[in-house]
């Protein structure tokens, strides 16, 4: 039997129970029976009357509707609580993925910032700034005309930076120097001839428009892989 046929049932019988003349109670012995009252007419019209017991009907339809409704009530519940539970696991999910996004952006920021470059050309006189115009790569690094023409790095981000300079040249007794916003912060001196190699390297704070390049006194050196200059934000 369907739960709407039972609902059905039910209906009928509580309003067979609204009718005192239909439905009758009697107890026999602590044990106590629903019976209804049923009218009847013989062929020759003579009236009878017939008695149902409707005790045990009436006991299933309890159990039989207890039974659905507590089913419907665990599916309301498990439907809620996966709901809440995706709800959740979701929040959690855009919420991590937001925490990722921002640690890879700020780790970008603060390390994806680089350039490495060669000194064009071979042997040469050299007075002055270097320009390191043959670029092998850059990161994070927008302004790298302004490099090329001036040999001047131009900081965008300010952090911490390495720097790096090496030359080879036969000048004996020429400074190799680093220089921040015309004040000299590194000295290397090359004191023999005979292509002596001179290197820098040192770690310097830079802020925002700070510029920086290398330069050198009157010297022979070569370019290509044999002068190069760096730099890597590290913090």
């Amino acid at each position: 039997m369907s739960f709407t046929m039972l609902y059905g049932c039910a209906i009928f019988l509580f309003t067979i129970s609204l009718n005192k003349n239909v439905l009758a109670n009697s107890c026999e012995n602590d044990n106590c029976k629903a019976a209804i009252d049923i009218p009847l007419i013989t062929k020759l019209n003579a009236p009878l009357k017939a008695e149902l017991d409707i005790s045990g009907l009436t006991t299933q339809l309890k159990e039989l509707i207890a039974h659905e409704v507590k089913h419907a009530v665990s599916v309301a519940m498990t439907d809620l609580v996966e709901d809440i539970v995706d709800k959740r696991v979701k929040a959690a999910q855009e919420s991590l993925q937001t925490a990722y996004n921002h640690t890879i952006s700020t780790f970008q920021q603060k390390t994806q910032l680089a350039l490495m470059s060669y000194l064009p050309g071979g042997d040469q006189q050299i007075t002055g700034i270097l320009k390191f115009s043959d670029v092998k790569f850059s990161v994070g690094i927008t302004n790298l005309s302004a490099y090329k023409s001036t040999g001047k790095f131009e900081c965008e981000m300010s952090g911490i930076y390495l720097v790096s300079a090496s030359i080879v040249g036969t000048t004996k007794g020429v400074d190799l120097n680093i220089n921040l916003n015309g004040n000299i912060i590194s000295y290397t001196r090359i004191s023999e001839g005979n292509w002596q190699t001179g290197t820098a390297v040192l770690a310097v704070q830079l802020l925002n428009n700070d510029k920086l390049w290398v330069e050198v006194g009157n010297m022979k050196l070569s370019g290509n892989k044999f002068a190069v200059f760096s730099i890597i934000k590290i913090l």
